[in-house]
């Protein structure tokens, strides 16, 4: 109602000043046409058509003027408002003054509510120094600046954006332009890689761990029967050098007793032994290679129930053992069933290799929802433990603990393991203390 007053107000008062003026200007001339001599009116009449005709051009020239502002304000709008990305202008303090429709989308703002908000706000706390060093360094050079960092948006979600500052000003002050792209899609295939890189390195060291051990390992078998192979040769010709023309057959008779009850025996021995160790070998090889091929089809899945088929397949290892094992609840993930299976029978039976037989083997199994997207199962036991400087080579192919333990298997069972895990997008680690025992942790998604 005020504004309504006030504008009344200004008509009145801008008649009022017209009034006056034309009172100034023309205080002679008659009120009525008759009164004025017939050149004075056709002059009149003359200077009001030309006036008119100049309010006419005066008002098509505005009319031409408002068509422009009205394109240059669309094309502002296309340019601006509709561009594909978020433009800011930030005060020097750090102040939103103005914000485009892209940039209020990107922090899922209204773009009325941006205006005065201090930019800061929507810069993840750890990154905010990275904005504050680009917005000094931008102010101190005036030269275009550029950084990456993640941005939030209003429900707290975050995102990567690049940011381009550029120095500006307006009535004096300094101000900042920002343009905002989103790089989330970018920064998610540049971290995809980097992992696989780093996978792909992991590979690399552990083929070449894999190549120095297999042939160091496959090198001793081999020297064996080579060796017993010779010997086998010589004792043989000792065997025909005895049994020749001529020979005593006192003395043939105890080379043959030598050689049939001592010496080809233990020849044949270590070289029968040899092949088994070379068969193991290549077993192992065998299943590391299969293992690498199998395709993991991840599905809803009951983990309870998994560990209790695995518990029931495991029932004479566990009883010959003398083991006891307590499960507790296990939420559900969301794996290959077998792989899972094979994960849990794994860590059950190094538990029972590597008890301590001077008390009974005690095994206990439970699990926890570890995040809204994980779970977190655990698998404890009461046996040897590992120790420290051991403890990061238990995941290394073909390291199968303590040469002089209790108990050497092929070393391959926690490797693969550990990699079925990960091919089920989750992790599996380790803690152990020498004399007490180990937990193995098993995360997966939920």
């Amino acid at each position: 109602m005020r504004n309504k007053i006030t504008r009344d107000e200004q008509a009145a008062e801008l008649r009022r000043q017209a009034e006056a003026l034309y009172l100034k200007k023309a205080p002679a001339v008659p009120e009525t046409p008759a009164a004025l001599p017939p050149e004075e009116l056709k002059r009149t009449l003359h200077e009001l058509r030309v006036h008119q005709i100049e309010l006419e051009m005066q008002n098509e020239e505005l009319h031409r003027t408002q068509t422009a502002l009205d394109a240059q304000r669309a094309r502002y709008f296309d340019l601006y408002d509709l561009a594909p990305v978020g433009y800011l202008t930030i005060s020097a303090p750090g102040l939103i003054l103005e914000a485009n429709l892209t940039a209020a989308a990107l922090l899922g703002a209204v773009r009325g509510a941006l205006p005065k908000r201090p930019a800061s706000q929507f810069i993840l706390k750890e990154d905010r120094d990275i904005f504050y060093l680009l917005c000094k360094k931008l102010l101190l050079t005036r030269k275009p600046q550029a950084c990456e960092l993640r941005l939030l948006k209003k429900d707290g979600t975050a995102f990567w954006a690049q940011l381009l500052a550029t120095a500006g000003e307006a009535g004096g002050a300094p101000e900042i332009h920002l343009t905002i792209s989103d790089i989330t899609a970018r920064k998610r295939a540049e971290l995809e890689r980097e992992k696989l890189n780093a996978a792909l390195a992991e590979q690399k060291k552990e083929m070449e761990d894999f190549l120095y051990i297999t042939s160091h390992d496959m090198r001793g078998p081999l020297l064996n029967i080579q060796g017993y192979g010779q010997n086998l040769e010589k004792d043989l010709k000792e065997l025909g050098e005895a049994a020749g023309p001529g020979g005593p057959p006192e003395k043939l008779r105890l080379a043959l007793d030598k050689l049939s009850g001592e010496r080809i025996p233990a020849a044949l021995n270590y070289i029968a032994a040899s092949a088994l160790k070379m068969d193991r070998i290549i077993g192992s090889l065998l299943k590391v290679s299969r293992q690498g091929r199998v395709e993991m089809r991840p599905a809803a899945l009951n983990a309870g129930a998994v560990l209790k088929n695995v518990l029931d397949e495991q029932r004479f290892l566990l009883e010959e053992a003398g083991g006891m094992v307590k499960t507790g609840p296990l939420p559900p993930c969301t794996a290959d069933a077998d792989a899972l299976g094979h994960i849990f029978t794994n860590l059950v039976e190094n538990a029972v290799k590597y008890r301590d037989k001077s008390r009974k083997l005690q095994i206990t199994m439970g699990g926890k929802k570890n995040s809204p997207a994980t779970v977190l199962y655990t698998i404890a036991d009461n046996g040897l433990g590992i120790k420290a400087a051991e403890l990061p080579r238990i995941w290394q192919l073909f390291y199968s603990g303590d040469k002089a333990g209790p108990a050497k298997g092929e070393g391959i069972g926690l490797t693969m393991a550990r990699r079925i895990a990960e091919a089920n997008s989750g992790k599996l680690w380790a803690e152990s203390k020498e004399g007490e025992g180990s937990t193995f942790f098993l995360e997966l998604p939920a």
